[in-house]
């Protein structure tokens, strides 16, 4: 994911092609319309959906906003997405990460949430993994599978059961892949490198159903871990010849994807191939 911030609003892709815009500042809401005596919470107000291509698209919005304020932090946003957007994939900054714990062994098991700063690091509330919508409509997979339900629920069941007392650990991930640090009790402490898994879900598993479950939903993922600046480039090098098998997906991001990758034959052929189905 793409993501622009200025204060008030801010604009996301996960494409680098189409850009939604949000505007965030609190102060949009005509304060008049209600009782100021009731707190109330105000969550992103869309502004709108860019792309070069085809020009700026309005959302609706409610009667309740300041339509000045509306305007003046819109456009903003817009601008700054329209001189920067030629500049993705912009640096990953997310290195703080939170992970769901190995209920024996104390070690990092499925990530949960990554932030970009210390500062944002906090209570996550329920501490269970759970997966996304897309996952659940597209990840397919026999592995780990019982008589009921689906593969997206076959993990969510192996992470709970290995992490059901719900600990969360979180760690500061150096971008250049060395120094990893646990926080705890609000200090850094220094852990073996490879504590963190490179992969949003660690690969060590005892039982083989669960391992193989684990790989397919890895190769499922891996033409968005081609994007991950987390993972070294060495290891992204070796998930290409699975993310081919994914060309319409790999041709989705291909604005995103890293120069070193984008030189590679397989990729190329794996483009083409994309453009002439589309």
């Amino acid at each position: 994911m793409q993501l622009v911030q200025l204060d008030g609003c801010n604009a996301v892709s996960m494409n680098g092609v189409e850009w939604g815009l949000y505007l965030t500042d609190r102060k949009i809401l005509d304060r008049d319309n209600f009782n100021s005596t009731i707190p109330f919470y105000s969550p992103e107000i869309k502004y709108g959906v860019w792309s070069k291509s085809t020009g700026l698209s309005r959302s609706p919005l409610i009667g309740t906003v300041d339509g000045e304020r509306v305007e003046r932090l819109g456009q903003a946003i817009l601008q700054y997405v329209r001189e920067y957007e030629n500049s993705v994939p912009f640096k990953q900054d997310d290195h703080f990460e939170a992970w769901l714990l190995d209920d024996s062994t104390n070690k990092p098991v499925a990530l949960l949430q990554s932030v970009s700063s210390a500062r944002e690091i906090g209570y996550l509330g329920e501490a269970k993994w759970r997966p996304g919508q897309l996952i659940r409509a597209q990840f397919h997979s026999s592995a780990g599978l019982t008589e009921a339900g689906s593969a997206a629920e076959a993990i969510q069941s192996s992470i709970q059961k290995r992490c059901s007392a719900g600990r969360i650990g979180w760690f500061e991930r150096n971008p250049n892949h060395h120094d990893i640090y646990r926080f705890e009790e609000q200090e850094q402490v220094a852990v073996a490198v490879d504590t963190l898994p490179y992969f949003p879900v660690t690969l060590d598993w005892q039982a083989a159903e669960q391992q193989q479950l684990i790989q397919a939903y890895l190769d499922w993922l891996s033409p968005w871990l081609l994007l991950d600046q987390h993972i070294p480039l060495r290891l992204r090098h070796d998930m290409i010849p699975i993310a081919c098998k994914y060309v319409d997906r790999l041709y989705a991001i291909k604005k995103l994807l890293p120069e070193s990758i984008c030189r590679d034959n397989r990729i190329k052929v794996a483009l083409v191939q994309a453009a002439i189905s589309a």
